[in-house]
């Protein structure tokens, strides 16, 4: 089994970066810990600020993209206004994913190669990668449902947000297409490539947690959350093992497209539903043991991370990381949603 694939980071050297200014002394040279800490309080601020940016333009994009085509439209049908709502929807969903990866491109000047890593793609490691990830879903909804009755019983209201059911072929096209496709390759590409890949550098265990929580977190309400976070930990970390972010990619369209399929055989089939997801479940839990066992078979150290060379403890890299201002107001965004979904 080839080791974990460790990006290359080709950026120039800034001397003036190794130095800090004390008052009455002058320059004096900053400590390797202390350079982690700026480096990565840098991050912070910029990866804070793309994912506030994020949230702004998917309150505001979607209802832009709706104006825009009800403006060019022709027809202002019950019919044709829900499909340009659909499309709507959609442009401003992807928008508002493509936004960040450029934020945090350009202002951590990270190369294309770094942030979407694309080494060959094993075909044997993609289909294990996606059994595990199949048996992980069913934990992370169990125990998103446990979260979900403890809030009942305390009196709150948890709930995913309302989806409107597609009525013609083009809406259901669209919905799809917002569902499965989008989420596949914007999500990663952000979470996965922007995200995981730039904060590696502090090491592959801190990079994985810290993508994950922040892709669990936008979701926006407890229904999710748990389960977005274990996918999000599965999904890394198979990409930090391929060194191919097409890996993850093609995990959550996977995902994505069994959720729709469940949702056809729910609203075709609602007697029969209960049944069929069981089933499923009782599947995905086998194929990932299956997999889980292979996978341990030929490598008993597979599911092991590479060791951090960063002077930071971990724990500190996580204060940091999370206490800067422009990521406390994202998180702040990020809970008030939550909260807004609870009641």
């Amino acid at each position: 089994m080839s080791a974990m694939h460790s990006p290359k980071f080709h950026k120039k050297e800034d001397p003036g970066q190794e130095y800090i200014f004390v008052q009455g002394v002058g320059f004096l040279k900053m400590s390797p810990e202390r350079q982690e800490m700026a480096s990565l309080r840098h991050a912070s601020m910029v990866m804070g600020l793309a994912i506030a940016v994020c949230l702004f333009c998917m309150m505001l994009l979607p209802g832009f993209f709706a104006k825009v085509l009800f403006a060019k439209a022709s027809m202002q049908s019950y019919e044709s206004n829900r499909f340009y709502l659909q499309v709507a929807g959609a442009l401003g969903y992807l928008a508002s994913l493509i936004v960040p990866v450029a934020i945090i491109r350009l202002f951590l000047r990270l190369p294309r190669a770094c942030v979407f890593p694309h080494q060959k793609l094993d075909c044997k490691m993609l289909l294990m990668a996606v059994c595990c990830a199949l048996g992980l879903s069913v934990i992370g909804s169990a125990v998103s449902s446990f979260v979900s009755q403890i809030l009942t019983f305390l009196g709150f209201a948890p709930h995913a947000p309302q989806v409107a059911v597609p009525e013609t072929v083009g809406e259901a096209l669209v919905f799809a297409v917002r569902l499965v496709v989008i989420p596949a390759f914007a999500e990663e590409m952000l979470f996965r490539g922007a995200v995981l890949q730039s904060l590696r550098r502090f090491g592959d265990a801190f990079a994985l947690f810290a993508s994950s929580i922040l892709f669990a977190l936008l979701h926006g309400n407890v229904t999710q959350i748990p389960n977005a976070f274990l996918m999000g930990l599965v999904m890394g970390y198979f990409v930090l093992r391929t060194g191919c972010l097409r890996t993850s990619i093609c995990m959550h369209f996977l995902n994505n497209l069994l959720v729709l399929a469940m949702m056809l055989v729910a609203y075709f089939w609602p007697l029969q539903a209960s049944y069929v997801q069981a089933g499923m479940q009782i599947l995905y839990l086998l194929l990932a043991t299956a997999a889980c066992l292979w996978l341990l078979k030929r490598d008993k150290k597979i599911f092991t991370l590479c060791p951090s060379s960063s002077p930071l403890k971990e724990g500190k890299k996580y204060g940091i990381f999370f206490t800067s201002i422009p990521m406390l107001m994202c998180l702040t965004m990020m809970g008030m949603m939550t909260v807004q979904n609870m009641l």
